[in-house]
C-alpha cells in the first residue's frame, strides 16, 4: 500500500502567528513539493498573500495554495469547500498537505470532516493532527471570554505556545499548565516567531485518536459569533489618518489585517487587539505571492453592529487624495 501524504491542520486564535509559522515549516521543506490551504474568516483573503514558497528544487518547498473564505472550515457553509479543496489536491504528487485554519476555526466536527476527506480521497492523505498555535501573551485574558480558543486546544495533537519572548517565565508556565489542563495528551512546545526545531511536529506515521464531537462547543458561547466586515477605499490615505484611525478602533476588535493604498505608498496593515502595526508592504510579504494580493482592512470583533457602524462612519471621513490610483474616478466601496 502507498505511504500517504502527511497532512496537518494548523489553528490558533486571530493574531497567534500561523501564517509565521507555517512559512517557517515550509522553509524546512526543502526540495518538496507543498500544498496549502488558506482560509480566512473574513470575505478578503489576506493569509494567502502573505505565503512564501514557491522557488521549487533547490530552494524551499514548491507550494500550491488554496483559498477559503467568509467563514470557518467546520462550519456548515464551508466544510462542504474545505472537502473540496483536499480531494482538489488527490493525485498532484505533494509530499505534505498543510491547512491553515482560521484563527475562529471551531473544530469539534473534526473526526466528521476527516472521515468525509477519508472518503473521497481514498486515504490518500494520512492526517498527522492539529496544531493550534498559542499566543502567550494574550492567552489567559482571551481563553476566559472565547470559548473557540479552548476547543482548539482540545482538539489538538500539538499546541506551540508562541510569543514566549513577550511574557516573564512565570506567565510562560501558567500558560503552558492551562493548556495542559485543557488537554493533557498534548504535546506543548515553547517558542517566539514560530521558530521550532527541524522535525518538532513529526510523529510515527500513525493516525491519532481524534476526539469525537463535544455538544459543550456548540455554539460560539455568552459572546455569540463575532463578526467581520471589510474596508476599502479606491483613493489613497495619508498614512496619519490611517494610523489614527486605527488607534480608535483596534482596542475594541480581535484583529484588524490587510493592504490599503496610501499617499506614502502600499501599506501592510496588522492590528493585534490595541497592537498596531504598520509598515511598508514589500516589507511585510517579502518574498510573497504578491499576485495573490487583495487590497482593503478585514475587521473582526466580538462588539458586532455598534463597531462596525462607528468604523465606517469614521472611515468615510478620512481625507483622500485627488486621484484614484488608475488616475480615474473615485471608487469608494465597503463591504
Amino acid at each position: 500500500m502507498a505511504v500517504s501524504v502527511p497532512f496537518r491542520i494548523v489553528t490558533g486564535f486571530l493574531g497567534s502567528g500561523k501564517t509565521t509559522l507555517v512559512n517557517r515549516l515550509l522553509a524546512g521543506m526543502k526540495d518538496k513539493r507543498a500544498g496549502l490551504i488558506v482560509n480566512d474568516f473574513g470575505p478578503v483573503c489576506v493569509d494567502s498573500a502573505l505565503i512564501e514558497g514557491g522557488r521549487g528544487p533547490g530552494g524551499a518547498s514548491a507550494v500550491t495554495v488554496r483559498e477559503l473564505r467568509n467563514g470557518q472550515l467546520f462550519c456548515s457553509c464551508l466544510v462542504g469547500s474545505f472537502i473540496d479543496a483536499v480531494a482538489s489536491f488527490s493525485g498532484a504528487g505533494l509530499d505534505a498537505l498543510w491547512v491553515e485554519a482560521s484563527g475562529l476555526a471551531k473544530p469539534a466536527a473534526l473526526l466528521d470532516t476527516l472521515g468525509e476527506i477519508t472518503a473521497r480521497t481514498g486515504g490518500e492523505f494520512g492526517f498527522r493532527g492539529m496544531v493550534c498555535v498559542v499566543d502567550a501573551s494574550r492567552f489567559l485574558a482571551l481563553s476566559s471570554v472565547l470559548r473557540a480558543i479552548e476547543e482548539q486546544i482540545v482538539y489538538s495533537r500539538f499546541v506551540v505556545v508562541n510569543k514566549a519572548d513577550l511574557v516573564s517565565a512565570a506567565e510562560l508556565a501558567r500558560v503552558a499548565a492551562a493548556v495542559r489542563s485543557l488537554n493533557p495528551g498534548c504535546t506543548v512546545l515553547t517558542t517566539d516567531h514560530g521558530n521550532l526545531p527541524p522535525g518538532a511536529l513529526e510523529t510515527s506515521g500513525e493516525r491519532p485518536a481524534v476526539k469525537p464531537k463535544d455538544p459543550l462547543y456548540a455554539g460560539w458561547g455568552e459572546g455569540g459569533r463575532p463578526v467581520a466586515f471589510t474596508l476599502d477605499s479606491g483613493r489613497p490615505l495619508a498614512e496619519d489618518e490611517l494610523r489614527a484611525f486605527l488607534a480608535a478602533i483596534a482596542p475594541r476588535s480581535y484583529r484588524i489585517k490587510g493592504f490599503v493604498k496610501t499617499t506614502s505608498g502600499l501599506r501592510f496593515v496588522d492590528c493585534v487587539g490595541a497592537e498596531v502595526k504598520v509598515a511598508e508592504a514589500v516589507e511585510a510579504a517579502a518574498g510573497a505571492r504578491a499576485a495573490a494580493r487583495e487590497d482593503g482592512l478585514v475587521v473582526i470583533s466580538a462588539v458586532g453592529a455598534s463597531l462596525r457602524a462607528e468604523a465606517l462612519r469614521r472611515w468615510e471621513r478620512l481625507p483622500r487624495s485627488g486621484l484614484a490610483p488608475d488616475g480615474g474616478a473615485d471608487h469608494t466601496g465597503y463591504g
